[in-house]
């Protein structure tokens, strides 16, 4: 029997999580108990921001289930900075633990839709037209293999890094449920390449990502995930700008 929608995504929620315990499982003691700073964070610090953000998608999808908008949450790097203090000094058995819990809670509410609730762009008003599919896969995803892909190359280990962004490609490309949410994906993918310095690619899935979704053009032009490509010929043709 093929899988469903929800099962591959929920699968590709599992793997991600997967990799950010085999990354810290690779680790030595030390590297494992380390502690950065809000500038530069240790591998528990980016465990504890992903489970943070798992967890504000359990909510959201606790939400959008009962057909209510979910709730107004602070800025991005508002929530980020309070997240990491709040957790800077907490030990990685707990973080692990609550990882894990978290992780289980995703698949049950994910496990609460049906294909169609997630691909059909009309289906919650809250999104403004894009599938519920691409909040999820971006969020739980695509947020994940970005921060995987920016500790293993602090780590020097450029192999793995490359080779989680290859695979997160083929993998999104594998979906072919995606839809519009694929303009939205695309474009995170080619932030995500923009900052580990692959821009020939970056601006291949950026070009994609545009002309399936032009709303998305005014938006590139001041997000600053891509100022490495801003004084690009190719981008400023592409955005008009």
């Amino acid at each position: 029997m093929s899988k469903t929608l929800i099962q591959k995504v929920g699968s590709l929620l599992r793997k991600a999580y997967q990799a950010e315990v085999n990354l810290i499982e690779s680790l030595s003691d030390g590297e494992r108990s380390a502690e950065g700073n809000f500038e530069n964070w240790s591998p528990k610090d980016s465990l504890a921001h992903t489970t943070y953000w798992r967890q504000r998608m359990v909510e959201t999808l606790a939400y959008t289930f009962r057909n209510q908008p979910p709730p107004s949450y602070p800025p991005y790097d508002e929530v980020n900075r309070q997240v990491y203090f709040e957790k800077q000094h907490t030990p990685l058995p707990a973080l692990l633990r609550e990882a894990e819990d978290t992780m289980r809670a995703l698949q049950d509410a994910l496990n609460r839709f049906e294909d169609e609730d997630i691909t059909d762009p009309a289906r919650y008003q809250w999104r403004n037209g894009i599938p519920l599919l691409s909040y999820i896969l971006g969020n739980g995803y695509i947020h994940v293999i970005h921060h995987l892909v920016h500790t293993y190359r602090k780590l020097n280990n450029l192999s793995k890094a490359t080779s989680l962004q290859d695979e997160a490609l083929q993998q999104l490309a594998s979906l072919a449920e995606l839809g519009k949410s694929r303009a939205v994906l695309l474009y995170d993918m080619a932030c995500l390449l923009t900052a580990t310095g692959n821009h020939t690619q970056a601006l291949d899935l950026l070009e994609e990502s545009l002309q399936i979704d032009p709303s998305l053009i005014e938006w590139s032009r001041q997000d600053p995930d891509l100022d490495a490509l801003r004084d690009n010929p190719r981008f400023q043709q592409m955005t008009g700008g």
